[in-house]
């Protein structure tokens, strides 16, 4: 064999070794990629719960009892005396609720709400995505007798009656409120698991509750939301907010301000936490 064809073989078993070592590099990173994205996707998963689980605020559930008491959700109001039904531009509003609020502040309810009296809410259907949808009286005064429904009010707007308790639970914000953006989790499984999160404590129940987050639907942020409607615009519009609306929906939802009672011809709007 000539010194020539051993330099030519030499330098083939070179190229081949370095080729060897460049298909095991890229083998072995190959492998190592998922491992890492996993990994980086665990430690997010990781830091959202745990952001999650920081924000975690008290809510009460509305549970259905036997119990005799003034707490309830449909049926017929005991509004006070001298109280009249009220009424939207067209026709009397809808009952939903009666809370006693002594018995919701003994459960461990938000002390931003009054420590004692009374609150009624009610519906005012034609008002769907305004501010005043619903319209919310304190009272003080001792409760009345079940007031009638009116005529004029629709048979569908008239809601079965059900006492209810207070259980208090916890509640977390769900990743629509926190504005988590999902394709940052590659993790389906850990997608779904922090998406549950929230809805956890209650079940597959309804949830009629009092404090808290609420719980999101169709990948909505009900914080902006709110705050689009009380600007008169779309809650719905698909535009980013502006730094203003982002500004102002986090300061209603990290620091509650004391209850003020409306006055008589005014209506609340609350999400989860108050104005």
């Amino acid at each position: 064999m000539s010194e020539t064809t051993t330099i030519v073989l030499a330098a083939l078993l070179m190229n081949l070794a370095y080729l060897a070592a460049i298909v095991f590099a890229a083998v072995a990173l190959a492998r190592l990629l998922p491992r890492k994205r996993a990994a980086i996707a665990s430690a997010r998963s990781s830091r959202i719960r745990g952001r999650m689980t920081r924000m975690m605020r008290p809510t009460l559930l509305m549970t259905p009892t036997t119990q005799p008491g003034f707490s309830k959700m449909g049926g017929q109001p005991e509004l006070p005396k001298g109280q009249a039904w009220p009424s939207g531009d067209e026709l009397p509003l809808s009952f939903l609720t009666q809370i006693d609020l002594a018995e919701a502040r003994a459960a461990g309810g938000p002390d931003w709400l009054p420590a004692d009296g009374r609150l009624y809410a009610f519906y005012d259907d034609p008002r769907r995505g305004l501010t005043d949808l619903v319209r919310v009286i304190h009272s003080r005064e001792p409760a009345g007798e079940a007031a009638p429904h009116p005529a004029d009010l629709s048979p569908k707007l008239r809601f079965t009656e059900r006492r209810v308790a207070f259980l208090r639970l916890r509640s977390i914000p769900s990743l629509d409120w926190l504005g988590v953006d999902v394709r940052e989790l590659d993790d389906g499984v850990a997608l779904d698991e922090l998406a549950d999160l929230p809805d956890e404590p209650f079940g597959d129940e309804l949830q009629h509750r009092i404090g808290g987050y609420p719980s999101e639907i169709q990948e909505e942020q009900m914080a902006l939301s709110c705050e689009r409607i009380r600007r008169g615009r779309d809650p719905y519009e698909d535009e980013e907010p502006t730094p203003a609306i982002v500004s102002r929906m986090r300061e209603r939802a990290t620091s509650p301000r004391p209850w003020r009672s409306p006055r008589p011809t005014e209506s609340v709007c609350k999400p989860s936490a108050p104005p």
